[in-house]
């Protein structure tokens, strides 16, 4: 059955293993972090020389709030990594994260849908266009252009949830942890929802 009190999670004998999931955490947030600081440096702070007030998507002014909060997550967890697995403390760090990760990522979803509006729009000028292209071919966007590459934090907020449903999974009952990795399913599946529901409304306005 369901219990509440553990976040909606069943109380039960839970698999074996979550070091997989911390070091998964880990490696693709070092990955996502090292992708906004390329885009932060070859295509936000170019923008200024080539886009005009009107031209720059909003969410560029939110990228290096994201990098602050993604990097004192990341930092949170390399220090859980080091300690022993019994003192292991991760859904206490997302616990402690929420808000932080909850204000940025709800103001970048409100300010996508005009960023992506407006790319669309520089599409009318070729030249600020083309630049804009160029800085994220410069910035090893993996082949992704401007209008996917904006996506990207919608998506890493939402495989936060994922990953913390994995790691209740592989969590035990009696482990000191246990309570809180429950309630970070809750709050960052909650903020994942939030985020998408808020860059659907404006995508259908």
């Amino acid at each position: 059955g369901i219990n509440a009190e553990y976040g909606g999670l069943t109380k039960r004998p839970r698999m074996k293993g979550t070091e997989p999931i911390l070091t998964e955490m880990i490696t693709t947030e070092r990955t996502y972090i090292r992708m906004l600081r390329l885009f932060f440096k070859h295509v936000i702070h170019p923008s200024n020389s080539f886009l005009n007030a009107t031209q720059v998507p909003p969410v560029f002014a939110v990228f290096n709030d994201l990098l602050k909060v993604n990097h004192e997550l990341l930092s949170k967890l390399e220090v859980e990594q080091l300690k022993d697995k019994k003192d292991q403390r991760l859904g206490r760090v997302f616990m402690e994260m929420k808000d932080y990760i909850s204000s940025v990522y709800i103001d970048y979803c409100e300010k996508l849908q005009v960023s992506r509006k407006r790319i669309e729009e520089l599409s009318t000028n070729q030249k600020a266009f083309c630049l804009l292209e160029e800085s994220f071919k410069e910035a090893n966007c993996q082949g992704i252009g401007a209008q996917g590459i904006l996506v990207w934090p919608v998506s890493r907020v939402a495989r936060y949830s994922l990953l913390l449903k994995d790691l209740a999974e592989r969590t035990p009952s009696e482990c000191v942890d246990f309570s809180d990795v429950c309630a970070a399913v809750e709050r960052m599946s909650c903020i994942a929802r939030d985020c998408a529901e808020r860059y659907q409304k404006n995508e259908c306005n």
